[in-house]
């Protein structure tokens, strides 16, 4: 599992898997967007988009095949993606980053969106069990379902959408 790392300069993603390490300096980003339950209903993620690229190096003694898919990969893509299935660090990242971006509001990144609203609560006891069952209605929207953790120009979702053409 991937780690995180913060200092007052950089945050540095230690990708054990791929035996590199990723610094991203605080001043390069420009937008963190968060994605709850967006790739497989699942798993969620944090996108960084970075005005200049990360310095990827790999670590001492890489294994051997690490060693040649690093020098084929590009290494100047401006977007970083965050999973929450590989990195242990990820539930703890907006809180972490918020005293070194200057963000004081901090999104709730455990809200479930998919439960919408409750309509009704029952409760049915089994022998000496108690088991409650909610039911209810998705709340239907028009909206993207990313939220904005920061951004340095103070852009929407909607707006780095149609910058991007995607998220």
């Amino acid at each position: 599992m991937d780690r995180i790392y913060y200092n007052k300069d950089e945050f540095i993603i230690d990708r054990t898997i791929r035996d590199e390490l990723h610094l991203v300096r605080w001043d390069s980003i420009d937008t963190i967007i968060f994605g709850s339950d967006v790739i497989y209903d699942d798993h969620s993620e944090y996108i960084i988009y970075l005005n200049t690229p990360s310095i990827v190096t790999l670590k001492e003694k890489p294994w051997w095949l690490n060693k040649i898919t690093f020098f084929l990969r590009s290494k100047s893509n401006t977007k970083i993606r965050i999973r929450d299935d590989f990195n242990q660090d990820f539930y703890q990242f907006v809180e972490n980053i918020a005293s070194y971006l200057g963000k004081e509001k901090v999104i709730n990144v455990l809200y479930d969106n998919r439960k919408g609203k409750i309509v009704k609560t029952e409760t049915h006891v089994y022998e000496n069990k108690t088991v409650f069952i909610e039911r209810g209605v998705a709340e239907k929207s028009s909206q993207l379902r990313w939220k904005m953790v920061y951004d340095r120009f103070g852009r929407s979702v909607d707006e780095i959408y149609e910058r991007d053409r995607g998220i």
